[in-house]
């Protein structure tokens, strides 16, 4: 009984984005987070070094970050969190720092 209580009915919604270096392309999508609003959600392009920022839609809003090891850039953002302020904290594993 427990069982069919616990069981889920889950539907496709939609998709966006394809591979490639491309706005709302991605190399290897990692993780993602809506801020406090679900006015944004933040998308880790693990191997485009990158986050893009999208609304609750698919639709591209802008993004930010580069490869390399300046302030700005990343090797290998790996996670993000999105805290109560909208400040967005990265998580850069090539770069070894948050």
């Amino acid at each position: 009984m427990l069982e069919n209580k616990l069981q889920q009915n889950y539907s496709f919604v939609t998709e966006w984005g394809s591979k490639g270096t491309g706005n709302g392309q991605f190399l290897r999508p990692h993780d993602l987070e809506f801020d406090k609003d679900h006015k944004y959600l933040y998308v880790v392009d693990r191997d485009g070094n990158r986050i893009q920022v999208f609304d609750k839609n698919g639709k591209f809003l802008f993004k930010f970050g580069e490869k390399g090891k300046g302030d700005g850039q990343f090797i290998v953002p790996y996670g993000l969190y999105v805290d109560v302020r909208g400040h967005v904290w990265v998580v850069d594993r090539g770069n070894h720092r948050v």
